[in-house]
């Protein structure tokens, strides 16, 4: 009765837990993304340069391990060919562990993303959480054979199959599009600038030596007194820590305008690269932020950033419109337009600040084509003429 109790909640308990990370990271796959391209660029320093090979194809893995780990959820559930998928369960949370480890150990990514940005855990708790689970995929491993199918072998081909289908399809329209829910410190509707806020002061706590003995205060104490500074540490570094901590603006000039772009509205013309922009549809874009600077000044304002880095996290440069060269991209100060843009990179995104506030739904990933892509940026125009209009 007991073994058979013990069977059956390991089941249950790593099916759901697989289940319910790997939808996390379904949600918002780009975070996935992020997070190897993280671990890939330290093991590139640590064991050596060959790991750089993988970061360009960072989210195709990514979302090969999320739907992995959504379909070994769901084969646990059903017991579908459990010789194969408590070896693979294994195999995948040695690596995870592996991860996890070497993050919380040598302090090298501080955050790995279990549950994305919906809940965040620190890499020692990360660790701790996959040994605990590594308990029960062992009971799993090792009594793999108790486990008879729930369903038929057609049936349980279907089943994986449609889940697979369609962990696939939701991680694709996810990249091309906004997380399902938005977890992230932009997602449309936060204010950035109160983002950028931390929520409380950091309270510090230091580390004294007395008398051969560790005293610790959130008081400093003084030599005079008799006591050694050894180190210190922040108590609340999640709350002490603004959400919002990479958004910054500069002229061409290197002035810094992240303050300007708070106010009125706005309407961002984001690229990650500006010499891997796509050009197509660039008349529209001019089109569109030629019309929008062209209003009143101290209301409507369009402008490119432009730089490295996932979605606004860039420190970037803020550029009045003035010229796109022919090359699709816009130019930047002394510069001229040499050579073509790169047609298949998905580079650029709209984004519609009003007040500071989130409020536009550009795209991520592969821009939409045609009529659909002509409908988006008129849809934009229309909303940054209606803030225009309740603000003036």
């Amino acid at each position: 009765m007991i073994n058979r109790i013990i069977d059956q909640f390991s089941r249950f308990f790593v099916g759901v837990i697989f289940i319910f990370s790997g939808h996390i990271k379904l949600n918002d796959p780009i975070g996935t993304e992020i997070k190897l391209e993280e671990y890939f660029e330290v093991f590139a320093t640590d064991f050596g340069s060959f790991f750089q090979v993988f970061i360009p194809y960072a989210l195709e893995l990514g979302l090969f391990l999320i739907v992995l780990e959504i379909v070994l959820g769901v084969a646990v559930l059903i017991n579908y060919r459990m010789n194969l998928t408590t070896k693979v369960l294994l195999g995948l949370l040695l690596f995870f562990t592996f991860l996890t480890f070497y993050s919380a150990y040598f302090n090298k990514v501080t955050d790995c993303g279990c549950f994305g940005d919906a809940i965040k855990l620190t890499p020692w708790h990360s660790f701790y959480k996959d040994i605990i689970l590594m308990a029960f995929v062992f009971h799993l491993f090792w009594y793999r054979k108790r486990y008879d199918p729930l369903l038929r072998t057609m049936e349980g081909h279907a089943v994986i199959i449609a889940v697979t289908a369609t962990s696939l399809f939701l991680g694709i329209y996810a990249v091309r599009h906004l997380p399902f829910i938005d977890f992230r410190a932009y997602k449309i509707g936060n204010t950035i600038p109160e983002q950028m806020k931390p929520e409380e002061q950091p309270i510090i706590e230091f580390i004294f030596e007395k008398d051969g003995e560790k005293v610790r205060s959130q008081k400093f104490l003084t030599e005079q007194e008799g006591y050694a500074y050894k180190d210190s540490h922040v108590l609340n570094e999640e709350k002490a820590t603004a959400k919002i901590t990479d958004y910054a603006v500069t002229s061409v000039d290197g002035e810094d305008v992240t303050q300007q772009t708070f106010t009125g509205a706005k309407l961002l013309i984001i690229m990650y690269d500006i010499h891997h922009s796509s050009a197509e549809n660039i008349d529209e874009i001019r089109t569109l932020a030629k019309s929008l600077s062209s209003e009143k000044k101290d209301v409507a304002h369009a402008g490119f950033l432009c730089g490295a880095g996932p979605l606004v996290r860039v420190a970037a440069r803020w550029l009045e419109v003035r010229d796109v060269g022919d090359a699709g991209r816009p130019l930047l100060a002394g510069e001229r337009a040499e050579g073509p843009a790169d047609e298949h990179a998905p580079a650029e995104r709209l984004q519609f600040l009003d007040a500071g506030v989130a409020d536009g739904r550009g795209r991520r990933g592969e821009s939409q084509r045609g009529e659909r892509r002509q409908q988006h940026y008129e849809a934009m125009s229309r909303e940054f003429q209606r803030v225009q209009k309740r603000g003036g």
